[in-house]
């Protein structure tokens, strides 16, 4: 039976105090989930988040669908977005976001991702959450669009960034999720609200997941996007 596909994308508390934006954003096709996080640095970062999904789920279907043609592409929309301006002070504000993606195959779960964000995973009845942080350098995550800008005007990865991979078999997981880091607050939660967001994700129970972060606004300090 397939896995019921639960979407919640939430405003964090800090962002609501501040009358900021959400900032997350995602896309959902048959054999794709993906979320994206703006920087928090940049003003309006989920524009380019948008612009992305948008651009992605114009992709003809059977290729955006196959994570072997992933890398190409990202590279087509990012051409995409950069026909539109390729302002220097734009850019910076506006198109720096992580990605972070997982196909289904027929035996597998493929996972690509730039940037910092969550892997769910479902194992048995068991959920756990793999953090993509220690890959970011000194915390600071890396995005995509560092490929297109002038190293002059970059502190860290001004050598590039590459698309990482991760594979879960079909036949050890039910199912492999991403969501972006705002989930790091869910981690902090007391045990009981933890234990219910497993239950909650295990269940496909989006509503109850929305009704649970609500409850613990104040414990959310950042967007939290899950796709599962």
């Amino acid at each position: 039976m397939a896995n019921k596909t639960i979407i919640v994308n939430k405003l964090g508390n800090d962002h609501l105090a501040k009358s900021k934006n959400n900032q997350d954003y995602f896309f959902v096709s048959d054999k794709v989930k993906m979320v994206f996080d703006g920087c928090s640095d940049g003003d309006n970062s989920e524009v380019g988040a948008i612009l992305f999904s948008s651009f992605f789920g114009e992709l003809e279907k059977e290729k955006m669908e196959a994570p072997e043609f992933f890398e190409e592409n990202v590279k087509e929309v990012f051409n995409k977005m950069l026909s539109i301006t390729n302002r220097i002070d734009f850019i910076f504000n506006k198109y720096c976001f992580t990605i972070v993606a997982v196909f289904e195959t027929d035996t597998d779960f493929i996972v690509k991702y730039v940037g910092d964000g969550y892997i769910i995973t479902r194992k048995d009845d068991e959920i756990e959450y793999i953090s993509l942080e220690d890959e970011c350098k000194d915390g600071y995550p890396k995005y995509y669009i560092y490929n297109y800008i002038d190293p002059e005007y970059l502190i860290d990865y001004k050598e590039g960034v590459k698309i990482s991979t991760k594979c879960f078999p079909k036949d050890k997981y039910q199912n492999i999720g991403v969501a972006t880091d705002g989930l790091r607050f869910a981690q902090r939660l007391e045990w009981q609200e933890q234990n219910k967001l497993k239950e909650y994700l295990i269940n496909g129970k989006s509503v109850g997941i929305k009704t649970l972060i609500n409850r613990n606004r104040i414990r959310f300090h950042d967007d939290i996007t899950i796709c599962f």
